[in-house]
């Protein structure tokens, strides 16, 4: 039976303070440390150690390193008593109150406060934690009437957080009235700095004229030795980021966006960041726009500016940022059916593979992580269905043009209507382009005029500088209205007279072969996928996640009833059967193709392969065809996919590779063999894969027969046994 640990009689003394304020309170560190040893001497204790933590709220525990050194001592035996001055200078949680309460009499100790005495009864336990249930909800009244004077203060237009201010601002603080460099009303208003805002202004114009990156921008102020915000050596893109985002160059600062909130579990997590373990327990979580002041602040950005900057930022992010490992052909465009918010793309489990990624809202992800809201259902979909959706629509444009051009006139017909119930008139695109072409021509002069201006002030001893930042507005107001008109420009198609257009320059390049060209760069395994995704927005504007696929829409214009004048009456026709092997039509016998050879994988790479399409919906049957084979179909038929793949070869290993799979992207596969064949049909590596890529399998081995039933949009597998 183990001996209880002996205790030496003695005493350890903890005090603490949170804040310098607590001075006038009467909990300065000597007050308590003096009435803490008081205590000792009065208990006749012999002190073994004093702990005192300086700065550290008492809602913390595990942060308070001080207090787990007087823990540990009277868990090691040295000390039987802690002293505290009072419980709040204990603890200001009542979870932790507990807690310690427990640990220190479990280790033979006893808690003794100064101000007050805690038998050790039932009655001594309740009083106990009503006056630790009273220091809780102290410290919440002292947070909650602190905040409601901010609130105050910011609604009245004073910024109560003066420790910094944003560059290009000075925020005035008590500091700057006390002596006499602003009068008191002035108070927590922001005020221009005038040099710091003439690098605003440059810096918004820049960017949003797109003549600098930040990089470029970080780059030219380094070298132009321009000062940092707060005295770093040397800019970051990062600082220049962070001004561009700030709204408080329009006009307005947002206060009480964040509230801070203690967790001391963060400080067994590892940053994603810097992959250290977090040093502090603070964190920080939106709240919700109702609980927002604005504060109002002189504009150094005209809000124009400010939102081309944004459009930029957000574009550069969507379309360009981010990993390139992780980006793919349809990062940015793939949007959520329920709240038309941009969808994220989320990794699937090491042992699932890269074929369970899945899109997720990431505007359900965000309030769920901020606020707890819910804005939509949150439901994720497989990329892999996505992307074979996005190629088999793109398929659909290349050899059916006529069903496009009839769902791009429903969809236009159907915004249309839309617009008419909103009360929206579409504008006509050639008034719009007179209207752009009117205003370039007024920029030009006024560019003229500044370069005048500018010569004359240089004569009169002026800086050349003084115009940079007019001809940067300038230079930004162009590209955007340049920007316009190509995109409007697109919309005003030229009328065809005998194979030209009408003003006599030639015909648009046919969209059929862009669209052709498309799915082979879509469909290569060579091709990264951020260069995948820069040319899918060429013709894709969107692409809506649905239960079965996706929803595809085409840039608006990209499609017109000349584009698919030709098409002929069957045009129409749905259902076709194409072959895909052999290719260019050989015959086994002959030296083309796959050789003329009598092994049995010579002859099997000659099985004929047929693609069925049926309305939406395709079937790829291969035969014995084999890896050689497969290889051979992908190479002569861009944009392959299906929604029913017949497994090669019966499932043999040979077969069903996974280039083919990756390519091919099936809902189902079928594998045809009979139950307990000599070959060991299918091999476990073949159902591997196709597990691998979430494949539905059938089996004519388990199942019996198996029938596909298609209505021309999806398909439903029916095996004869369940």
């Amino acid at each position: 039976m183990n001996k209880p640990t002996m205790k030496t009689r003695g005493a350890v003394l903890y005090t603490r303070v949170s804040g310098e304020e607590q001075d006038k309170h009467g909990t300065s560190p000597e007050t308590q440390r003096d009435a803490c040893r008081a205590k000792a001497l009065e208990l006749g204790l012999p002190i073994i150690a004093e702990y005192y933590d300086g700065g550290v709220s008492g809602g913390f525990l595990l942060m308070r390193k001080e207090f787990q050194a007087a823990l540990a001592d009277i868990q090691a035996g040295r000390a039987d008593t802690l002293i505290c001055p009072s419980i709040s200078r204990y603890s200001r949680d009542v979870e932790h109150q507990q807690a310690v309460k427990k640990t220190v009499k479990a280790a033979g100790g006893r808690l003794v406060f100064c101000d007050m005495t805690f038998e050790d009864t039932p009655e001594g336990d309740l009083n106990f934690t009503i006056q630790g249930g009273f220091a809780e909800y102290e410290k919440a009244v002292i947070r909650s009437r602190t905040m409601k004077g901010k609130r105050k203060q910011a609604g009245n237009g004073i910024q109560p957080a003066r420790a910094f201010s944003p560059y290009g601002y000075h925020i005035v603080t008590k500091g700057d009235v006390l002596g006499g460099e602003y009068p008191a009303g002035s108070l927590g208003k922001y005020i221009v700095l005038e040099d710091q805002a003439q690098i605003v202004r440059w810096l918004y114009a820049a960017y949003a004229a797109g003549t600098h990156s930040l990089p470029q921008a970080m780059q030219h102020l380094n070298a132009e030795a321009v000062p940092t915000p707060r005295g770093a050596a040397i800019w970051r893109a990062s600082s220049l980021r962070s001004i561009l985002v700030n709204p408080v160059y329009k006009g307005f600062h947002v206060f009480g966006r964040w509230e801070s909130f203690l967790d001391e579990g963060r400080l067994s997590q590892a940053s994603r960041v810097t992959g250290q373990l977090y040093t502090t327990a603070s964190a920080r979580r939106a709240l919700p726009a109702s609980q927002q002041v604005s504060i109002p602040t002189p504009v150094i950005v005209p809000e124009e500016v400010w939102d081309r900057v944004q459009a930029r930022l957000a574009e550069n992010r969507t379309r360009r940022g981010g990993n390139p490992a992780r980006i793919k052909m349809l990062s940015g465009r793939v949007f959520c059916p329920e709240c038309d918010h941009k969808m994220i793309l989320r990794g699937a489990e090491a042992r699932k593979g890269e074929n369970s990624d899945t899109y997720l809202c990431g505007h359900y992800h965000d309030l769920l992580k901020n606020t707890g809201e819910r804005p939509c259902s949150g439901s994720r979909y497989l990329r892999r269905k996505t992307e074979a959706a996005v190629l088999r629509a793109l398929h659909d444009a290349v050899h059916r043009p006529t069903v496009v051009a009839k769902a791009l006139a429903t969809y236009q017909r159907g915004m249309a209507e839309e617009q008419r119930k909103n009360g929206v008139r579409e504008a006509d695109p050639r008034k719009e382009l007179a209207t752009l072409d009117k205003r370039l021509a007024d920029l030009a002069q006024q560019e003229a005029s500044a370069v005048s201006a500018q010569i004359a002030g240089i004569r009169a001893g002026a800086s050349p500088e003084a115009y940079a930042a007019v001809f940067a507005q300038i230079a930004a107001e162009r590209k955007d209205l340049e920007d316009r008109r190509g995109v409007l420009s697109g919309r005003v198609a030229p009328r065809r007279e005998n194979g030209t257009a009408k003003d006599g320059a030639a015909l648009p390049v046919d969209i059929t072969k862009i669209l052709s060209e498309m799915q082979a760069v879509l469909t290569s395994d060579l091709i990264p996928g951020t260069a995948k995704r820069d040319a899918l927005g060429l013709i894709i504007e969107k692409v809506i996640c649905t239960k079965d696929g996706a929803e595809v829409k085409f840039v608006s214009g990209l499609f017109s009833a000349e584009d698919f004048g030709s098409a002929g009456g069957s045009g129409d026709t749905l259902h076709s059967v194409t072959v895909l092997n052999p290719p260019g039509g050989a015959e086994y016998g002959t030296a083309a193709a796959y050789g003329t050879g009598s092994d049995d994988a010579t002859i099997n790479n000659y099985s004929v392969g047929l693609q069925i399409d049926y309305g939406r919906t395709r079937f790829i049957l291969t035969g014995d065809a084999q890896h050689e084979a497969e290889g051979a179909m992908l190479g002569a038929h861009a944009g392959l996919a299906c929604d029913v793949l017949k497994a090669g070869h019966h499932g043999s290993k040979t077969a069903t590779g996974e280039d083919w799979l990756s390519r091919l992207q099936p809902r189902f596969a079928v594998i045809s063999c009979g139950r307990n064949n000599r070959f060991g049909h299918p091999a476990p590596s073949t159902l591997e894969r196709l597990g691998a890529h979430g494949v539905d399998i059938y089996r004519t081995d388990k199942q019996g027969a198996i029938t596909f039933v298609s209505d021309g949009k999806t398909v439903i597998a029916r095996p004869y046994l369940r």
